[in-house]
């Protein structure tokens, strides 16, 4: 199956490697964006921690917002995975029609199934999911990841514009969605209770603030690990 808009996504690319051509300076920096996510992902992990631990008169609010981003987040993801049996095709570098494009030594990288781009889904629900809080920091998250996170996935042919373009409106989507749900009051109370009840809740978001600083690697192994089990 080839990508939507095929001959768009191909204009793309070719726009893209005009400007960017393909030199070994490149190609290493965008392999250690990819490699190692955290040289860009932590700066959001940072962004989430600063508002949640805040500690001011609009911290049940600040925090019912954050939690709305992580529930977007989850409800998007998901939306994909129902979805990849039925829209699937070859990230650029594997695919033939593509392949031209780029140097050979890229040749086969990225996925069997390179739709949508999850890390640019991710980082940009959780860096929109800023902005009725901070919306400077918002801004700039969501400009950095499109930056460090969606390009060098593209340029390497790891993924299709259209990929990233799918992510960015499913994000907002469901972002729309959940900004419009209020939470239960149990759920809100819960989020600024001290105590007891604080140290569930302060374990989940030290999990969450890792996987989200380490690109959710923690979370691709274990979901490997359940397919290789169940396979």
């Amino acid at each position: 199956m080839q990508p939507w808009f095929w001959s768009w996504n191909y204009s793309c690319f070719e726009l893209l490697f005009r400007i960017i051509p393909h030199r070994r300076i490149a190609d290493r920096t965008a392999l250690l964006l990819v490699h190692y996510p955290i040289l860009f992902t932590f700066s959001v992990a940072a962004g989430f921690s600063m508002l949640w631990l805040r500690n001011d008169e609009r911290r049940a609010e600040r925090r019912s917002y954050l939690c709305k981003a992580v529930i977007a987040f989850v409800v998007a993801v998901a939306l994909t995975l129902a979805v990849r049996p039925w829209i699937t095709w070859p990230s650029p570098a594997r695919n033939p029609e593509f392949t031209a494009l780029f140097p050979r030594y890229l040749w086969g990288l990225g996925t069997s199934d390179s739709f949508p781009s999850h890390s640019t889904l991710a980082y940009f629900v959780i860096a929109t999911g800023f902005w009725p809080l901070r919306r400077d920091l918002s801004t700039a998250l969501v400009i950095l990841t499109v930056i460090f996170v969606s390009l060098p996935r593209v340029y390497l042919g790891g993924h299709y514009p259209v990929d990233v373009v799918c992510s960015v409106l499913l994000g907002a989507v469901a972002l729309a969605f959940v900004w419009a749900w209020h939470l239960p009051s149990s759920l809100t109370r819960w989020l600024v209770a001290e105590g007891r009840a604080a140290k569930i809740r302060n374990v989940l978001l030290f999990l969450w603030i890792v996987e989200l600083a380490d690109g959710f690697r923690g979370t691709e192994f274990v979901i490997g690990v359940l397919r290789h089990l169940r396979g």
